[in-house]
């Protein structure tokens, strides 16, 4: 089994890395800014990348074999794009697919279906840029922890807050919840 990581990166790229070989099989040119954030997609099929230059990309895993080669290298292919009003520092899509919510650089976070882009919910509350979050294994609720220090939970029946923690003594920088466990 062929095991890949993929990697963005300041210059706008995405490395795919093999594992198994410590190589690097492609770079792809995915944005005009910084990749700030890579999602997975849970079916497994594709992934999501937010970056500095206001754009949510949608990518799909290929892989394609070769006449003279035994292993089916990763490729992946742009299907969508969703633009955004500011830099996206994190991205995050539910378990179910149905949501995927951009933390963006004015300090909130918006909430869209991800089938259609039809917005949902706009998450204010932070005063500093949001920059790491995980939405609940049923979809309930999203937790953002920022550069202010605190961690936030928020419902996505009505984006309400419904705690703030004062978490750290500096950034928030990364969250994440074992999602089988990480229910209301």
């Amino acid at each position: 089994m062929l095991e890949y990581a993929l990697v963005g990166t300041k210059g706008g790229t995405i490395e795919i890395i093999d594992i198994g070989s410590d190589t690097c099989i492609d770079v792809v040119e995915a944005h005009g800014g910084s990749v700030r954030s890579i999602a997975t997609i849970p079916d497994g099929d594709g992934f999501v990348t937010g970056s500095e230059d206001h754009e949510v990309k949608f990518w799909e895993y290929q892989c394609t074999q070769q006449p003279d080669q035994h292993s089916k290298p990763l490729m992946v292919s742009h299907i969508r794009t969703m633009q955004m009003n500011d830099d996206v520092q994190v991205v995050a899509v539910s378990l179910d697919a149905k949501y995927i919510a951009a933390a963006v650089l004015d300090y909130t976070v918006k909430v869209f279906f991800m089938d259609s882009f039809k917005f949902f919910l706009s998450l204010y509350g932070h005063k500093l840029p949001v920059l790491c979050m995980d939405i609940s294994s049923d979809g309930a609720l999203l937790v953002t922890g920022s550069a202010n220090k605190n961690l936030k939970i928020w419902g996505l029946d009505f984006g309400d807050c419904h705690k703030s923690i004062f978490a750290h003594g500096d950034s928030v920088m990364y969250w994440d919840a074992d999602r089988t466990s990480f229910n209301p």
